[in-house]
Parts: structure tokens; sequence; C-alpha cells
């Protein structure tokens, strides 16, 4: 059965659609939801600090070419 990483963490899907409804439930989609969250935010810092770095390099860059011409 193929994963469904944007509804679960670890199983396969069909583990919370099986679920009968109630608070087990509301609370494991809650979970799954915050996790997905963290990982969306996790992705969105890295991609900042990798772009910063490569700004970093590039001033830097810039600055020895001119000081050499």
């Amino acid at each position: 059965m193929p994963q469904d990483h944007f509804f679960t963490m670890s199983g396969p899907a069909d583990i919370l659609l099986n679920d009968p409804p109630g608070p087990t439930r509301t609370r494991r989609i809650n979970l799954i939801k915050r996790h997905r969250t963290k990982q969306l935010l996790d992705v969105r810092f890295q991609t900042h600090a990798i772009r910063d770095v490569l700004a970093c390099r590039m001033v830097t860059t810039q600055l020895i070419y001119r000081k050499h011409l």
C-alpha cells in the first residue's frame, strides 16, 4: 500500500480512515497536522539559511573580485 505522507507520519492512511470518530481520532489528526506544519516550517527555515549563505558568498566573491581588478 503506498504511503500518503500528507496524512500520516509513519503508517498507511487507511489506519486513520478506519478509525471510529471520537477524541482519539481527533487527537491523532491534530498531531499529524502539527507534525506536518513543523515539517513545512523546517523546510522554509532551511531554504532561508541556504539563501543567506549563498548571498554572503556572492558578496564576498564580488568584494575579492573588485579588489583584484
